[in-house]
């Protein structure tokens, strides 16, 4: 009892996202970076199985969906891009002091504002880490990288000092 969906059903746009969503646990999972262009069901005798045809690398197969984080043996990459924020219009110096992040899987955290940048590189863990950034600028991103089978990420927060 999966639903499955893509964001792009014309087929046109390579990349497309797929969301499987088991109506049963609701439980999701969302594949990106696979050009998918059919999703059809397989059965035989009493096994069901949803499979999907691509286009690139594996063009020629037959490719089954499964919850285990990895597309033909490799790790998906997870990746999540905040927005700029814009202290600009706030007077005085701007430090980022305080990253923290629950994250149960291993993962990398870039921070960067218009003057500068760090990485990190944290273990996954049942509770929530915190950073010591101390990083000045007006503009704030981050981003979070994982290359683990699965990404379990919640519970972030920056901490920003205005000074001004």
């Amino acid at each position: 009892n999966t639903y499955i969906c893509d964001e792009m059903p014309d087929r046109q746009v390579v990349n497309n996202t797929i969301l499987a969503l088991d109506i049963k646990t609701k439980n999701f999972d969302i594949l990106r970076g696979v050009d998918a262009i059919d999703i059809m069901p397989l059965e035989v005798g009493r096994i069901s199985k949803l499979v999907i045809l691509t286009r690139g690398n594996h063009a020629q197969k037959v490719s089954q969906l499964s919850f285990d984080g990895k597309y033909y043996g490799q790790s998906f990459l997870k990746e999540y891009k905040a927005n700029k924020y814009s202290f600009e219009d706030i007077g005085g110096i701007k430090i980022v002091k305080n990253f923290t992040i629950l994250s149960k899987y291993d993962v990398e955290v870039k921070i960067k504002t218009d003057q500068t940048q760090k990485y990190y590189a944290l273990k996954g863990n049942d509770s929530a880490q915190k950073l010591r950034v101390n990083l000045p600028g007006n503009l704030i991103e981050f981003e979070l990288r994982s290359y683990t089978n699965f990404a379990d990420i919640s519970a972030f927060e920056i901490e920003v000092m205005c000074d001004g």
